[in-house]
């Protein structure tokens, strides 16, 4: 006994030391994994606790744990130690319930992000998203695409609303130009509540917001259909006016550019029947005054009549006087009409009787006997010439001649006349040449009373006759 004693002494000491050895290794890796639960459970319990923030689920109330401290030897919470031994005790798998907890509430979150993921998509397709900014289901439920996926559908959505407030924008300025205008209240989607207090989402009042824009478009569109028609009438209507440029017909169709055109022909043309109005008026009012002046010359004439009669009287007394003492016979007296320009004598002086300068003719004492209408006149003021005439008419006491060169105005009643060089010579480089040198010379025969020709029918109004001067009366 006692060799065996020293024997197995040594041993015994040996394995107490080894056990003692192995209880602190024991103990520490037993500490470790304490640890490492108490870090799992703590995990567990902050992540049931983050997704129970956006879900509301209410789990974090019931998966909850507190770490052991020097104040608190003990794990405590549904994940803590004591609740692991009391479940393996029990054998009620709570505490494994716990945690599978945890993981049903990870899935519905998932589930819940992936149907937000379905549904943004599902939106975005409705509201017509173009293609190319459409992101994959994958990337929207991917932590590192999510971010920038989501952020192209959300710029998106800025600018469609930013657009649809242009649009209603640009709408209001073009309803404002026929007086009227659309609500805002269109874009935004009215709220209802029903008797439990709940809030209900109602409808977009669109329709009945664009009512007083469509009816002032309408009656915009009538007023233009109308005047487009009265145009149309007024051309058919003014039917004397030849020169319409204006088609009134492009009036109703819808393009500017061609109503613009058709709008500056109507100007055009409304320009024109003005002037052809304001012709008309000035025609009338001149009108008015020729017979004024129609009616002043026809009382001329007549009272010239009255008196041509008179001095015919006397005219055939004081022939029968010079004839008894000069033996001037009727037959001596006359002489023939001229026919010829060949005959037209061209050594005869003549006055200046009468001027119209309103009109443009003088009357002239040359007779039938001495010109024919087509004979040049040349007109002279103490020798220097004046004008030049053509005769237009003859009668048996006075000649009508036309201003053919020079001014009518500058005729005085008692000039001088004689034969135009230009008719002697057939030549018309004379008629503005001045006549200084081409003075006929004075009378030198002895001054015989010309018989007077009856008159057989009155003289118009426009063919004026002066009086047939008397050599011995000195007066008309």
């Amino acid at each position: 006994m006692g060799s065996l004693g020293k024997v197995f002494g040594p041993i015994v000491v040996v394995l107490a030391i080894a056990a003692a050895v192995l209880s602190f290794l024991l103990s520490g890796q037993r500490m470790k994994f304490r640890e490492r639960a108490s870090s799992l459970a703590q995990g567990m319990a902050e992540t049931a606790k983050k997704l129970d923030e956006g879900s509301n689920s209410g789990k974090s109330n019931d998966i909850t744990f507190t770490a052991a401290s020097e104040s608190n030897p003990k794990e405590g919470g549904a994940l803590g130690w004591e609740a692991y031994k009391t479940s393996a005790k029990a054998q009620n798998s709570a505490y494994k319930k716990t945690i599978d907890e945890v993981v049903a509430l990870a899935s519905q979150v998932i589930s819940q992000r992936n149907g937000l993921s379905a549904s943004l998509l599902e939106t975005a397709a409705i509201l017509g998203y173009p293609a190319e900014i459409m992101p994959a289901s994958a990337d929207l439920q991917s932590l590192e695409k999510f971010a920038a996926s989501s952020a192209l559908l959300v710029g998106h959505a800025t600018k469609l609303a930013e657009r649809d407030l242009a649009i209603l924008k640009n709408v209001n300025e073009i309803a404002a130009l026929v007086q009227a205008s659309v609500p805002e209240s269109i874009l935004t989607r009215a709220v209802n509540s029903d008797a439990d207090g709940n809030v209900l989402p109602g409808e977009y009042k669109v329709d009945g917001s664009f009512d007083e824009f469509k009816t002032s478009v309408q009656g915009y569109k009538e007023r233009c259909d109308l005047l487009a028609k009265g145009i149309g009438a007024a051309v058919n209507t003014i039917n004397k006016f030849p020169k319409w440029s204006v088609r009134a017909g492009n009036l109703s169709k819808n393009n500017s550019k061609l109503l613009l055109e058709e709008m500056g022909r109507l100007a055009k043309d409304s320009a024109a029947i003005n002037e052809e109005l304001i012709r008309k008026e000035f025609l009338e009012k001149e009108y008015e005054t020729q017979k004024e002046t129609i009616t002043s010359l026809e009382q001329s004439n007549q009272s010239l009549e009255e008196k041509n009669d008179t001095l015919e009287k006397d005219m055939r007394n004081m022939k029968q006087q010079l004839a008894s003492f000069v033996g001037v016979s009727d037959s001596q007296a006359g002489g023939e009409v001229v026919t010829s320009m060949e005959d037209v004598p061209t050594d005869r002086n003549g006055s200046v009787m009468i001027v119209e300068k309103d009109y443009g003719f003088a009357v002239v004492d040359f007779t039938e006997r001495e010109v024919m209408p087509g004979v040049k006149l040349a007109v002279l003021r103490k020798g220097d010439y004046v004008a030049t005439l053509q005769v237009i008419k003859v009668t048996a006491h006075q000649s009508i001649a036309d201003i053919l060169s020079g001014n009518i105005g500058s005729l005085s009643v008692g000039d001088d006349v004689i034969v135009s060089a230009m008719h002697m010579q057939g030549l018309g480089k004379e008629e503005s040449r001045p006549a200084k040198d081409k003075v006929a010379p004075a009378k030198t025969e002895e001054v015989k009373a010309p018989e007077p020709e009856p008159v057989k029918e009155s003289v118009p109004a426009a063919e004026v006759v002066a009086p047939l001067p008397s050599a011995d009366l000195g007066e008309e």
